[in-house]
């Protein structure tokens, strides 16, 4: 059976009728009713489509007499009124209330997802007995909405979007256990929240949470202002320990998600491994924490006739990533060295250094006078701060960096390296695109852009394989791209891939839904729009399992994988026996 809910037999409902229901997510919006893996959708004038998780999918034409609405709710009941209880362990809304939402349906719930702007709409469906929230996920617009009882109450509070100066407003509140999303707060708002918390106390066991940014900005910030209160320790993920009191001290640490954790904990708390931290730190031996600053002056010589391969190589003001080592500009006077396993340890460099002096100078250790250097990945960010020697030639596949100061660093990379096999950039104005490292790419892939970004680079570049990552296009840009495709044409073998972020698919499938293909396999190969551009090439559109939309320009005569086997299960013709 591919959906549950149609092909309940009314000698089951009777006895359904009895026993508690419980769903794992249960998601409602205007035109869509996810349960669990499956999602309804009303995307036609006179049809229902069900979906499972790998995009299974079916059709039912609903009764002429039924509005969509209608349809919805009648779903709904069939399927939520069997239960005496509806236990629904996380429960997502982002906006209003639907119409086909009955009025007497309640939900015991464990998490609730939403925007706070429609939260009112809500309330009077959710059993009083779901309260406080054991988790809630919001997005908060404004200061009125941190006074709510529902948020105030959560046990844990998981901020989606907010505003400048949000986590110190929410720290007047009660919530004890607080987690900020990426670009829901301010790289300072960390550091003023601690030192609120050393001024005016905090209870034991408040805990805030605040995922960092790609380049670490955040854990550097701190650092930075807060360097007095930096642990000498072995393990990495310790960073802060910062006194409030005889009895509290707050820590601060990150985690293997890249957050960075700020907890207040009684003082006598001990750590694993702090009691054997200080008799560690005696023995670290500095050549086995990292081969950079260890190396021999006789085998430099001869390593310098030996070309030096490096997977991935990263530049920055404030970090040097070699392989799985990480050199930081943490603070003033002190450098300090991790690797991959977690091990690390500090130097103090000449106090007639700057920070940038002193990473110029441990690059310059590593890689000066090498005949030949491969590496396969080159990240350079941040290159408007630091330049790099002129002997210093790499020879490279991919490149990471913002095309504002590409041209700074090209004199580094040997020509052999053109054209890129990939090229992942931050594009910030149109003038960007005529660059002949990007048009040049083989693959270009876009990590941050602007509007439009999209269109110009289809009706201005050759780039044949381009990428958008999440939040580098919007929704309007994908539509008009295929529409453009299309209407205009395009070179076979052109594919556009868009992270599906924001149910870019819903809206092409919306738009296009006269190509759709309608389908009962799973085979994540299997377009779910075929768009034919003229007699000799067409458009398909598929999305894939890591949760891209891939745009392609295919010759009409292609067959994909399992297309020998797909009409049978696709088509409307009948089954041959």
């Amino acid at each position: 059976m591919p959906i549950h809910i149609v092909s309940r037999a009314h000698s089951l409902r009777i006895m359904d009728k009895t026993i508690p229901l419980n769903i794992e997510e249960l998601g409602m919006n205007g035109k869509c009713l996810n349960l669990n893996d499956y999602k309804i959708e009303n995307c036609t004038d006179n049809k229902l489509r069900f979906k499972s998780g790998r995009w299974k999918d079916f059709r039912r034409t609903r009764p002429s007499n039924l509005k969509p609405e209608e349809a919805m709710k009648k779903l709904l009941v069939s399927y939520l009124k069997a239960g005496t209880k509806i236990y629904v362990k996380c429960f997502v809304f982002l906006t209003a209330i639907p119409e086909f939402v009955p009025p007497n349906l309640i939900l015991q719930i464990n998490e609730l997802r939403c925007c706070f702007h429609y939260i009112q709409q809500f309330l009077p469906i959710i059993d009083p007995t779901s309260f406080p929230l054991k988790k809630l996920r919001i997005a908060i617009s404004g200061p009125s909405n941190l006074q709510h009882p529902v948020l105030t109450s959560a046990q844990e509070l998981v901020v989606l979007h907010g505003f400048n100066g949000i986590p110190n407003l929410i720290n007047q509140n009660t919530n004890k256990r607080v987690t900020f999303e990426t670009y829901c707060f301010r790289p300072k708002d960390p550091v003023v929240l601690i030192r609120n918390w050393v001024k005016n106390g905090k209870e034991l066991g408040t805990t805030f949470k605040f995922h960092d940014y790609e380049d670490n900005c955040v854990v550097h910030f701190l650092m930075r202002k807060l360097e007095k209160f930096q642990i000498e320790s072995d393990d990495p993920s310790q960073i802060l320990r910062v006194p409030i009191g005889s009895f509290a001290e707050i820590h601060v640490s990150k985690d293997n998600q890249n957050y960075i954790v700020v907890e207040v904990v009684p003082t006598t708390l001990k750590r694993e491994n702090d009691a054997t931290e200080e008799s560690s730190s005696k023995y670290l031996d500095p050549m086995k924490r990292t081969h950079i600053t260890a190396r021999n002056h006789s085998l430099q010589t001869i390593e310098k006739t030996v070309p030096l391969n490096i997977e991935k190589l990263g530049i920055n003001i404030n970090c040097l990533n070699l392989e799985d080592y990480i050199i930081d500009n943490y603070t003033d006077n002190k450098v300090q060295f991790k690797n991959g396993r977690g091990k690390c340890f500090k130097r103090t460099w000449p106090s007639n250094l700057n920070p940038e002096e002193a990473m110029k100078q441990l690059l310059v250790s590593y890689l000066e006078a090498r005949s030949k250097i491969y590496i396969n990945r080159l990240s350079l960010y941040g290159m408007s701060w630091i330049s790099l020697q002129a002997n210093f030639i790499f020879r490279i596949n991919e490149l990471r960096c913002s095309l504002s100061y590409i041209d700074e660093f090209l004199p580094n990379i040997h020509p052999s390296s053109f054209p890129l096999k990939i090229l992942r950039a931050a594009i910030d104005k149109p003038d960007h695109l005529n660059h002949p490292v990007l048009t040049s790419a083989k693959l270009l892939v876009v990590v941050d852009g602007f509007d439009e970004l999209p269109q110009l680079i289809n009706e201005n570049n050759t780039n044949k394989r381009v990428t958008f990552e999440n939040s580098s296009f919007r929704n309007e840009d994908l539509v008009s791209l295929v529409r453009s495709w299309k209407d205009n044409g395009k070179e076979i073998g052109t594919t556009f891939k868009f992270y599906d972020y924001n149910f870019c698919m819903n809206s092409l499938l919306e738009e296009f839904k006269e190509f759709e293909k309608e389908r009962f396999n799973a085979s994540l190969n299997c377009p779910l729009l075929i768009i034919p551009i003229n007699s000799t090439a067409g458009i398909h559109v598929i999305l894939d399992d890591k949760n891209y939309i891939v745009v392609e320009v295919v010759p009409t005569s292609l067959k994909r994988e399992n297309n020998d086997t797909e009409e049978p299960c696709c088509s409307k013709k009948p089954r041959q026996s």
